[in-house]
C-alpha cells in the first residue's frame, strides 16, 4: 500500500480504490478523478479518504497504517489489547514500572486512530471537491474492534517487565515484541553480568542465593522448601514451559509467612506483590475473576486466603492447559487464551480437592508459636529482592540455563500433564542436591477430604459386599443394617438429608473406574432389570 520516499510513507499512487464511479458523495455527484498527496504536511500525519460504500477497504488499509505506525496493538485471544505501563511506588520507596494488557476500547482507539491517521472527507464546493478533516468514523472503529481473526497486529501470551527463557534455552532479554515467546517485554531492570554457558557450580552458587531469601520461613521439611524455591524459578523460566503446577502455601494458622513467601516469588518477577483474587462462591464466579486476570496477560496469581476445599473445573483448566478457554466478560462468545501465567495459592490448612491434588504441589509452614503475626526477619528478603532484582532474576536463569546446557542430567520421571516444568524446574533442584518437591504430594493427598471419603467407602462397601454386585439401591438398604457404610455413603454424597439410591447411584457414576487403596469402583448393566450393578475388584495398584 505504502512506497517510502526518503524516509516518508506515501500511498502508492496505483491504489486509487477511492477513484472509482462506485464512489458517491453526494446523490448524482460521483468522483471521477482526484488524486490525493497522501501526507498531510501541516500535521506530519499520513491522511487517509473515508469513502463510505467501502468499509471492508477502508477497515483493511487503517489497520495497515496503524500496524506500520508501530500502534501498540496485539490480539489476545480474539480481543484487541494494549500493554498499560504504570509507575508504582513500592515499599521504603522503591518505585517499580507494573504492566498490564487492557482491552481497546471505542474512545482510546478513535484517539489512536486520529493521533496516526489525518482522516477527511470530500464535499461538493461550487465545481470542485475539497477536503474536510474529519473525526475517525464510527463505522471503521467499531469494525476494526471486531474484526477478530483478520488483524495484522501480532498475538500476544503476555506482558513481563522481566528477562525469561525461551523453549531452545537462549533469553528473552531485549525489551519488545518476541515472535517466539508471543511475550511483551516492557521496562526490563538492569541486569549484571552472568556466565554465557554456566556450569553447576554457578548454578550452585546462584540457587544458593535465592535460598538465602527463605532463611526466615518456617518449613515443615525439606521438601516444602523445595517447593518455594520452584516458586522462585518457575515464573522466570515460564516461557520454556508449558503448563506448571499449582504452587500451594499452607500453614495452620494466619500471620505464618504465606503471602509474603508468594509476594517474593512475585516481586522476582515483576517488581510487586502478587496480584491476588479470592475464590467465588461459585465456580462460575470464580471462572470470570481468572478470566479478567488472565485477560491481563500477568505473569503471576496468587488465589489468596482459602478457606477449606479448593476445587474447580475452571482452576483444574487453568493450571493444566496451555490454551485456556473462558467466557468474554459482556459478551455471550468464548475465547481462546494461551496460559503464561504460574498460579499459587495460600490458606490454612488448605484441602485440595480430587482433580486439584494431582495438579498441586504443597509448601507446609508452621512456626509452632501462638502468635506468628509477631515474628520479624533479620533480614526482610523482600527489600533485598527489590534492590538487587536484577541479580535474582540472573541467578533463576542461571540455575535453569545449567541444567539445560549440562544436558539434564539424572532427569527424573516426569510428573504427567507438567512435563516441561519436571524437566527443567524440578530436575535442576534435585540435580543441584535439594529434596524432589513432589514428595509433598502425599501429603496433598491425605488433606483431600474427598479422597479420605472415597477411602471410607469403598473400604465399607467392601466389607458388607467381597465384591458382589450390587445396585445403588441394594447398597442403600444394606447400609441401615452397618452404620459405617451408612456414615461412609453420606459422607460420599454429601447430601443434605438421607442418602436414597438414585443420590447414591449418581455419586458412582462419576467415580465409577477409580482405584483406592487397591480397589476399584466398577460397574456393570444388568439387562434383565435394566439398572446398572456396582461392585469392587481387587487389584495390585494404588492410586497415585
Amino acid at each position: 500500500m505504502f512506497e517510502e520516499d526518503n524516509g516518508i510513507r506515501r500511498y502508492d499512487p496505483e491504489d486509487k480504490w477511492w477513484e472509482t464511479d462506485e464512489y458517491i458523495t453526494k446523490p448524482g455527484v460521483k468522483v471521477d478523478k482526484f488524486a490525493p498527496d497522501g501526507f498531510n504536511s501541516s500535521t506530519g500525519q499520513p491522511f487517509y479518504i473515508y469513502a463510505p460504500g467501502a468499509l471492508h477497504k477502508t477497515v483493511e488499509h487503517v489497520e495497515r497504517m496503524l500496524m506500520e505506525d508501530g500502534t501498540p496493538f496485539y490480539d489476545r485471544g480474539g480481543t484487541l489489547v494494549r500493554p498499560v505501563v504504570d509507575e508504582v511506588r513500592a515499599i521504603k520507596g522503591h518505585t517499580v514500572k507494573s504492566a498490564r494488557l487492557t482491552p481497546v476500547l471505542p474512545p482510546f482507539l478513535a484517539k489512536q486512530m486520529s493521533a496516526s491517521i489525518s482522516f477527511q472527507s470530500l464535499k461538493k464546493k461550487k465545481d470542485d471537491l475539497v477536503k474536510i478533516p474529519i473525526d475517525p468514523p464510527g463505522p471503521v472503529i467499531a469494525s476494526i474492534l471486531a474484526d477478530a481473526g483478520e488483524w495484522p497486529f501480532h498475538k500476544i501470551s503476555g506482558v513481563i517487565t522481566a528477562p525469561t527463557l525461551r523453549r531452545d534455552g537462549t533469553i528473552l532479554w531485549k525489551g519488545g515484541y518476541d515472535s517466539e515467546t508471543k511475550l511483551l517485554l516492557v521496562s526490563p531492570p538492569d541486569m549484571p553480568p552472568f556466565p554465557r554457558n554456566p556450569t553447576r557450580d554457578d548454578a550452585l552458587a546462584a540457587l544458593q542465593r535465592l535460598d538465602d531469601l527463605l532463611d526466615g520461613f518456617p518449613f515443615v521439611d525439606q521438601p516444602s522448601r523445595s517447593v518455594a524455591l520452584s516458586g522462585l524459578l518457575t515464573p522466570v523460566a515460564r516461557a520454556a514451559i508449558s503448563v506448571a503446577p499449582l504452587h500451594v502455601i499452607s500453614a495452620p494458622s494466619p500471620g505464618s509467612g504465606k503471602s509474603f513467601l508468594v509476594d517474593l516469588c512475585s516481586a522476582i518477577i515483576s517488581g510487586n506483590p502478587a496480584p491476588v483474587m479470592t475464590a467465588g462462591k461459585s465456580e462460575e464466579e470464580t471462572e470470570k475473576r481468572l478470566g479478567a486476570v488472565f485477560m491481563s496477560g500477568s505473569p503471576i496469581l496468587a488465589i489468596d486466603n482459602v478457606n477449606g476445599q479448593l476445587y474447580g473445573d475452571a482452576l483444574c483448566q487453568c493450571v493444566e492447559r496451555p490454551v485456556v478457554k473462558f467466557r468474554v466478560l459482556g459478551e455471550s462468545r468464548m475465547t481462546d487464551i494461551e496460559n503464561k501465567t504460574t498460579m499459587f495459592a495460600t490458606g490454612n490448612n488448605i484441602s485440595l480437592v480430587d482433580d486439584m491434588a494431582r495438579r498441586s504441589i504443597l509448601c507446609n509452614l508452621d512456626p509452632n508459636t501462638e502468635r506468628p503475626e509477631l515474628r520479624e526477619f533479620d533480614d526482610n528478603p523482600l527489600d533485598r529482592i527489590l534492590d538487587n532484582r536484577g541479580q535474582y532474576i540472573a541467578d533463576a536463569l542461571t540455575v535453569v540455563r545449567a541444567y539445560k546446557i549440562a544436558g539434564q542430567p539424572n532427569k527424573l520421571k516426569p510428573l504427567a500433564s507438567f512435563e516441561d516444568w519436571s524437566d527443567l524446574i524440578r530436575s535442576a533442584i534435585v540435580w543441584l542436591g535439594y529434596a524432589d518437591p513432589l514428595d509433598t504430594m502425599d501429603k496433598v493427598r491425605e488433606q483431600d477430604g474427598r479422597l479420605a471419603n472415597m477411602q471410607a467407602f469403598f473400604a465399607a462397601m467392601w466389607e458388607g459386599t467381597h465384591g458382589q454386585k450390587k445396585t445403588a439401591a441394594e447398597l442403600v438398604e444394606m447400609s441401615l443394617a452397618k452404620p459405617d457404610l451408612q456414615i461412609a455413603a453420606k459422607a460420599l454424597c454429601n447430601p443434605r438429608g438421607d442418602v436414597s439410591g438414585h443420590i447414591l447411584g449418581n455419586r458412582l457414576r462419576t467415580i465409577t473406574g477409580r482405584i483406592v487403596d487397591g480397589l476399584k469402583l466398577r460397574s456393570e448393566r444388568d439387562n434383565p432389570r435394566k439398572i446398572n450393578v456396582y461392585f469392587l475388584e481387587k487389584t495390585d495398584c494404588h492410586e497415585s
